[in-house]
């Protein structure tokens, strides 16, 4: 109770000027992935609007020793509509070429509110927070910056599992970058149920929200993803 409050008190001051984003018809970006210190390699994602909805397609590309060890490239693939300026996703795919691969699958369904994966399980849409997935991520961030900073949780759907994370802190902070120094929103959240894992976005207020920085935090280990290119924004 006492890590919402904060961060609602907080919002109040950083955040009540902040309105609704919207998405190109085309956006394409690039992160810098690091764990730890050392570089993995690249993440390349592409957002292109296919009539009504959105479709995206991303690679994370394992580069130098990192690919020597993992063996391949993680691809992931997702579809999603906008309406009333929230994200809703459709379709999520994930495909792994690293020495354990493997293949998962899920749909969304708003009218019967489930979520269904390939391994057969279904379950019931969460009723209240914000759903999405890895894929539609960096886009529902840019849409919806003030309401994922406000709403108490944000259900990450992966190809397995959904992950349930709630804010701790947000602010305003100049964050410096391969593309420049920007005025960010940053929202700090902590995974339920698993306090030391945390998920922190930093979202380049003049740039339509865009998420230029992005670390999750594990005890084995710091995962870090930074922009270093963007066309179409």
């Amino acid at each position: 109770m006492r890590t919402r409050l904060l961060g609602a008190v907080i919002l109040l001051a950083v955040v009540g000027t902040v309105s609704a984003g919207s998405l190109p018809a085309a956006l394409d970006l690039q992160y810098t992935v690091k764990v730890g210190p050392a570089k993995l390699g690249t993440l390349i994602t592409s957002l292109r609007r296919s009539g009504d909805s959105y479709e995206v397609r991303s690679e994370t590309r394992a580069e130098g020793l990192a690919a020597i060890l993992i063996g391949g490239s993680l691809y992931e693939n997702c579809r999603f509509d906008v309406s009333e300026g929230s994200l809703k996703p459709l379709t999520y795919g994930i495909v792994s070429e690293a020495r354990k691969a493997y293949k998962h699958e899920v749909r969304f369904d708003w009218t019967g509110r489930t979520i269904s994966f390939s391994n057969g399980e279904l379950i019931p849409m969460p009723e209240s927070g914000y759903v999405i997935d890895n894929c539609s991520f960096p886009f529902a961030l840019m849409l919806s910056a003030s309401e994922l900073s406000s709403r108490e949780l944000l259900h990450v759907v992966g190809g397995k599992r959904i992950r349930e994370f709630e804010n701790i802190i947000v602010t305003r902070e100049g964050l410096s970058t391969p593309l420049g120094t920007f005025d960010t929103l940053r929202i700090q959240q902590q995974r339920v149920g698993k306090p030391e894992r945390k998920l922190t976005m930093w979202l380049a207020v003049e740039r339509q929200h865009l998420p230029v920085k992005i670390v999750e935090e594990r005890k084995s280990r710091t995962t870090t993803m930074v922009l270093r290119m963007v066309k179409g924004l």
